[in-house]
């Protein structure tokens, strides 16, 4: 992943580093003595991540440092896929979760920025971005005053917790799309508190706002992010991550089930998102590579 983003919003010192939990015995623990003495490495560097790595038990971690402005050290340590013995280079790519959210929240802006959407927009009912395109109205208590501060804030009223959306059971099927998922979230799932009056994060809140920015940029939502954030920022390898291992990319890393050995499938780890569907909350891949 380049991370010109980061040297955006941290000028003067940056640490980055993307990672996944468990371990590897010995030969996990002599590749990481051996990265730590590669050609290139800064002992003040290399010695406390592999610290960290083994007091967490942590197989694979991608790191880059920068200051003032320019990289100057970007590294992978442990294993990608720790039963090829692949090792973790800058090239891997590693879910990004939550991140993924911010990604979202800078395509909103890009909007704004163009004069294509505002903070003040509300988003569902007649005077809404969506309008009464999902669900049934009328819409129940306080759905209509949401808006997109409110959901850019996680402070929409509801949705979140246990009760995000993302997360409800019945939703866990790949038959649920991004329109039947909000139409059944709309009509069953009613907001706790005013849009605007508290603070609960949301995932769901950022599914909506990639729903939001696929209507005003009428573009797919990881294009209209790939064109209009990433691409300007110098970044040339993120990508939405698949819905089946089949649909696995080039370079993504395992994911293992903590303190132990065992990969998750793809089945497991997309048991609660769908990511083709979530992608705005928690779907990108990310990489770092010294460009």
């Amino acid at each position: 992943m380049s991370v010109k983003p980061l040297l955006t919003f941290f000028p003067i010192v940056t640490l980055f580093f993307i990672v996944a939990c468990s371990n590897d015995g010995n030969t996990w623990e002599s590749t990481l003595s051996k990265q730590k003495k590669a050609p290139g490495a800064i002992l003040q560097i290399d010695s406390p991540v592999v610290q960290f790595m083994c007091k967490y038990h942590i197989p694979g971690m991608s790191l880059a440092l920068a200051k003032n402005g320019q990289l100057f050290y970007a590294k992978g340590y442990g294993y990608a896929d720790k039963a090829k013995k692949l090792e973790v280079t800058t090239e891997s790519l590693f879910r990004v979760g939550d991140i993924s959210c911010t990604i979202t929240s800078m395509a909103v802006m890009q909007l704004i920025k163009a004069g294509k959407l505002s903070m003040t927009a509300k988003i569902f009912g007649n005077s809404g971005i969506l309008k009464n395109d999902y669900g049934t109205p009328p819409y129940s208590k306080g759905i209509t005053d949401i808006t997109v501060y409110d959901l850019l804030q996680h402070s929409a009223g509801g949705w979140a917790g246990n009760d995000d959306p993302v997360f409800l059971p019945v939703l866990r099927s790949a038959s649920v799309d991004k329109a039947k998922l909000l139409g059944i979230t709309l009509d069953h799932v009613p907001l706790k508190a005013a849009p605007g009056s508290q603070f609960a994060y949301s995932k769901f809140g950022y599914f909506v706002l990639g729903m939001v920015i696929e209507k005003v940029s009428g573009q797919p939502y990881a294009d209209f992010v790939t064109q209009n954030v990433l691409k300007s920022a110098g970044i040339e390898a993120m990508c939405i991550t698949g819905d089946t291992e089949s649909d696995k990319k080039k370079n993504e890393v395992i994911c293992y089930k903590e303190d132990t050995n065992i990969p998750f499938s793809y089945d497991e780890l997309d048991d609660d998102f769908f990511f083709s569907r979530s992608a705005a909350c928690t779907g990108w891949l990310a990489r770092q590579r010294i460009l």
